[in-house]
């Protein structure tokens, strides 16, 4: 004999099914804020075989830029950056609308580069902040066999250059991962964390970051005035964040970017 279900219990059923929708309905709608608004550049889901990705290329003193079958991470597509001796430029700039905070993650490949002179160094990565002033820079300095990766920090108060200044050794010619965090508050509280290949290699958290908020980065590279013999860089899979993390003073990089890291995401 069959069993009828009483009608409340019907609409008991019904009204419990309901709010579980809407329980889940919530969590993925938070789990999918929480994603966030992030922008990657020649990274495995979002590729295209050219530059435009990027807003602005510059090329200046005969140094070119384009994008090529070199890759970090992904399908086979990133761009390479070549120089020749000094005061030479080739940079992709992605701009965005001036956020509190930066997490821009990325892999460079210091390819057939082989610079001499005793202070010889390139810019290979900037953040610039609006008026065009830098607020991270990372630079390469020729240490004969490997390179040696410097940071240099401009807050709204001063310019800071680590007494460590080379704090990383890579070898020519293999990709090494790069991520710079930058969270900035009111008064001199600011936090500004550099990663390489994994490992913190400066970070201060007492910087004045907040008179004038970040709005581009920069990748690529450009020589000063003692650069020589100089050659190629690539560069592939960058990923730039402006959410904060909600539960971490220095937000890891998000999960979903693809990236093989330790790092989780948010």
């Amino acid at each position: 004999m069959s069993r009828r279900v009483e009608p409340e219990k019907d609409w008991a059923l019904l009204l419990l099914a309901l709010v579980a929708l809407a329980i889940a309905a919530v969590v993925f709608g938070w789990q999918r804020a929480e994603a966030g608004p992030y922008t990657r550049i020649f990274e495995a889901t979002a590729e295209v075989g050219d530059m435009s990705e990027w807003d602005f290329v510059v090329e200046t003193g005969g140094a070119t830029i384009a994008a090529s079958g070199d890759s970090a991470n992904s399908i086979g597509k990133g761009f390479k950056c070549s120089v020749v001796n000094a005061n030479k430029e080739c940079r992709a700039i992605k701009a965005y609308t001036a956020s509190r905070f930066l997490h821009a993650r990325g892999y460079f490949n210091t390819g057939n580069l082989n610079m001499t002179g005793g202070a010889a160094t390139a810019h290979f990565w900037t953040m610039y902040r609006n008026g065009g002033m830098n607020k991270v820079q990372l630079n390469l300095k020729d240490l004969g066999t490997t390179f040696g990766v410097g940071v240099l920090i401009q807050d709204d108060t001063r310019l800071i250059t680590p007494a460590i200044e080379y704090v990383d050794t890579i070898a020519g010619g293999e990709w090494f991962e790069v991520r710079v965090d930058a969270d900035q508050v009111a008064g001199p509280d600011g936090v500004i964390v550099v990663t390489i290949d994994d490992r913190v290699v400066w970070s201060a958290d007492t910087l004045d970051l907040d008179a004038t908020l970040i709005d581009s980065l920069r990748v690529g590279l450009s020589t000063g005035p003692l650069q020589t013999n100089t050659g190629s860089g690539y560069f592939d899979d960058v990923v730039i964040d402006t959410m904060a993390c909600l539960a971490c003073s220095v937000p890891p990089v998000r999960a979903e970017y693809g990236f093989s890291s330790p790092f989780g995401g948010f």
